[in-house]
């Protein structure tokens, strides 16, 4: 994964109205994923996947954390723990904390293909893991 989970907190800071995000983050191309095997048996894999805009002046990124319950079915490990560098804003003009901020960004996540779009690095390292 070229960009580290991380990372992303280091970008500049983009604030978008609650009203005028979503059409943004509709725009949000995959960057890659870490993967790893879990050690107990069971090769689930796990790890954590970044989602972007295109670079610009404002670049929105995303990034959680994933595990697969079963073998081929990635699950968000923990829906309040969504890092990015948006800000949103509620009516009244303040910045969303907490959970309601978590709410908008889960509902973006929850809109995107990322559980099949994990599946490919998955399934690559299974394969150099066999071979």
């Amino acid at each position: 994964m070229n960009t580290p989970s991380w990372q992303l907190l280091a970008w500049a800071t983009v604030i978008r109205n609650v009203n005028d995000f979503e059409p943004l983050l509709r725009d949000l191309e995959y960057l890659g994923s870490t993967v790893q095997t879990s050690d107990d048996g069971s090769g689930l894999a796990s790890g954590h996947t970044v989602w972007a805009t295109r670079p610009g002046k404002d670049r929105v990124g995303l990034a959680w954390e994933w595990a697969e319950v079963r073998p081929g079915v990635p699950t968000i490990c923990d829906s309040m723990n969504v890092l990015s560098n948006l800000v949103v804003l509620g009516a009244d003009g303040a910045a969303l904390t907490g959970s309601k901020r978590m709410l908008y960004l889960n509902n973006v996540l929850h809109e995107l293909d990322w559980q099949r779009t994990i599946r490919r690095p998955v399934q690559r390292r299974q394969d150099l893991l066999a071979a």
